[in-house]
């Protein structure tokens, strides 16, 4: 975090301007700050701290519009809104309060286990199109991707396709609704945030890595990534405040280990 000093997360804020805060941005964080939001109003009522979804960019540009004081960060910031920001003489902070990564899925049937990045990258080109070319089953592959405009698909497109075309036979569907579609499709393959991930389908090793909590602490899961909130650096107190409590091991850091991301105790960072 940043050098100010710390508020008290118990302290009274008399004015009612500074009792209510916004927070928005990328859906996967969304539900550990919710909990952490819930615990934070119930240990001082009259605090409020509202938390909407969307994706990262709404979150970047909601702290440097102003129009919301938190954001969920779980990409880069584009050079657009970095242009903005700066125009604005904004700084920004950034606190890392986990990590997590983008997995790809198949069906609990498929018996292939692991794939290389370059055998992702020709599923999801289209260069691969039956599960035979790498050891599963006589059987088309359905490949499914997600809107660009998800932290999921910003990692997948740059890590894995290297900025590389998305065959157009891929569906493109959204968080639980790809997991919905490939608990029920044999021959797909998806990819989701960690935290999306449950028994109704299979997790795939890349390149022989396990998608595990060591593997994203370490940073050697290939699709690995940070997990931050943002705010700017002289925005309200209680914002700041909130900060502090999502990153505090014996408060909201236990809501991001539910929540399926590895947990950290502080850390300051831009993704």
């Amino acid at each position: 975090m940043s050098s100010d000093p710390p508020f008290p997360i118990a302290a009274a804020w008399p004015d009612p301007r500074l009792r209510a805060i916004q927070v928005r941005g990328a859906p996967n964080i969304q539900p550990m700050v919710e909990r952490a939001a819930e615990d934070f109003m119930a240990e001082a009522p009259g605090r409020a701290v509202a938390v909407s979804a969307g994706n990262s960019r709404r979150g970047y540009k909601g702290v440097i519009d102003g129009s919301c004081d938190i954001g969920m960060i779980a990409t880069s910031l584009t050079a657009d809104l970095a242009r903005l920001a700066h125009r604005l003489r904004l700084d920004l902070d950034y606190t890392l309060i986990g990590i997590d990564g983008v997995v790809p899925i198949v069906h609990p049937s498929n018996p292939v286990a692991d794939l290389t990045l370059d055998q992702l990258r020709r599923i999801f080109a289209g260069h691969i199109t039956t599960w035979r070319a790498v050891g599963g089953p006589a059987l088309p592959i359905l490949p499914l991707s997600q809107p660009p405009s998800l932290g999921s698909y910003e990692i997948f497109a740059g890590r894995v396709m290297a900025d590389r075309v998305f065959t157009p036979r891929a569906q493109v569907l959204e968080g639980l609704a790809v997991v919905e579609k490939v608990a029920v499709t044999p021959g797909a393959i998806g990819y989701i945030a960690s935290g999306y991930l449950d028994a109704r389908v299979k997790a795939l090793r890349i390149n022989g890595i396990a998608a595990t909590a060591e593997a994203f602490r370490s940073g050697s899961y290939p699709l690995h990534r940070r997990l931050t909130l943002l705010m700017r650096r002289h925005g309200p107190p209680l914002a700041r405040a909130f900060i502090a409590y999502v990153a505090d091991a014996g408060k909201g850091q236990r809501h991001v280990a539910e929540a399926g991301a590895v947990a950290v105790t502080s850390g300051a960072g831009a993704p």
